[in-house]
C-alpha cells in the first residue's frame, strides 16, 4: 500500500511538472503561497461524537486571470468525545479557485473545490490506558469546497477568512462512514512574480 510521504512526494513532482508545462498555455500572473489555520466543529460521524478539532494548512500554485490553481497539504485533527482519542487526516489536494475581482477593491470573495488523497490515522482510549490505542490507518479520497473572502492589504499579500466544507469516502475504521468537518480558516496569501 501507498505511504502517505511517497503520495506527497509524488504530487509535489506532478505539481512542478504542471506548472512548468502549464505555462505555455495559460497567461500566467505568478505564483501563491498559503498558510491557514483554522478550526473544525463539534459533529457526529459514524456513530462517534467529535469535540471540536484543528486544522492546518500550506497551500502553492498559479495565478491566471480571476482563476487559482493551487496544490495544498492539509492535516485535520479531530477530538473524539465518545470513548476517547484522536482521529488524524493528512491530505493532498489540488483545487481550483475563482476569485471574483472587481466587486470591491480591498474586499475579493472567492469559490473553491479540490480533491485528493487523505490518509486517515484513528486512535481509541482503552479502559486499561490512557494512550490511545491505534485502530487502524487507511488511504481514501478526500474532496471540499470553500468559500470566503481575501482582505488585499497589497498587491503581494492578503489576509484570509472562509468556511470549507471537507468529506471522504467511506473509511472502514469509522463504522464503514465518511468522515465530515465543517470548518473556519483564517490564513495569509502570497502572491509571487
Amino acid at each position: 500500500m501507498i505511504k502517505f510521504y511517497q503520495y506527497a512526494i509524488a504530487c509535489l513532482f506532478f505539481t512542478l511538472f504542471f506548472l512548468e508545462n502549464v505555462q505555455s498555455t495559460l497567461a500566467l500572473e505568478g505564483g501563491t503561497f498559503k498558510l491557514n489555520l483554522g478550526m473544525t466543529f463539534p459533529d457526529k460521524v459514524g456513530g462517534i461524537d467529535y469535540k471540536t478539532g484543528t486544522i492546518g494548512s500550506a497551500g502553492f500554485g498559479v495565478k491566471s486571470g480571476a482563476v487559482r490553481y493551487e496544490f495544498e497539504f492539509k492535516g485535520i485533527l479531530g477530538n473524539i468525545k465518545t470513548p476517547g482519542g484522536d482521529i488524524l487526516f493528512m491530505s493532498g489536494l489540488y483545487n481550483l479557485y475563482y476569485d471574483f475581482e472587481g466587486l470591491n477593491v480591498d474586499l475579493v470573495p472567492y469559490l473553491a473545490g479540490g480533491a485528493g488523497l487523505t490518509y486517515a490515522k484513528s486512535g481509541v482510549s482503552q479502559t486499561d490506558s490512557s494512550k490511545p490505542k491505534i485502530i487502524k490507518r487507511q488511504m481514501t479520497v478526500g474532496f471540499q469546497i470553500k468559500v470566503g473572502v481575501n482582505y488585499v492589504m497589497t498587491e503581494a499579500f492578503s489576509w484570509n477568512l472562509g468556511y470549507e466544507y471537507f468529506r471522504t469516502l467511506k473509511i472502514k475504521n469509522l463504522a464503514n462512514d465518511n468522515f465530515k468537518a465543517h470548518m473556519i480558516a483564517l490564513g495569509v496569501i502570497w502572491y509571487i512574480g
